[in-house]
């Protein structure tokens, strides 16, 4: 795997800074955190599985919240494919 220099990581975070002159989100400083660690391929891997599962999970609730809120049910989604 390649390892960036952390001098490079910080020249490129205040480049970002100066040019859209908005913070980085937490997220993003935690992530520019791990270019630091030379991570083996394996725990890369899981950590992408990890977000990927992470944001599914919030996506489905939020699905899960506007079929509540509407009242939706199987049968309407039956009704509205054979409708199409």
């Amino acid at each position: 795997m390649l390892k960036v220099p952390s001098y490079f990581l910080q020249a490129l975070i205040l480049q970002k800074m100066t040019m859209n002159s908005k913070p980085l989100s937490n997220i993003q400083q935690e992530l520019l955190n791990l270019y630091e660690m030379d991570i083996d391929e394996k725990d890369l891997l899981h950590i992408k599985d990890y977000l990927a599962q992470f944001f599914l999970q919030k996506a489905i609730d939020e699905a899960d919240k506007i079929w509540y809120v509407k009242n939706y049910s199987n049968e309407l989604m039956d009704e509205w494919l054979l409708s199409s």
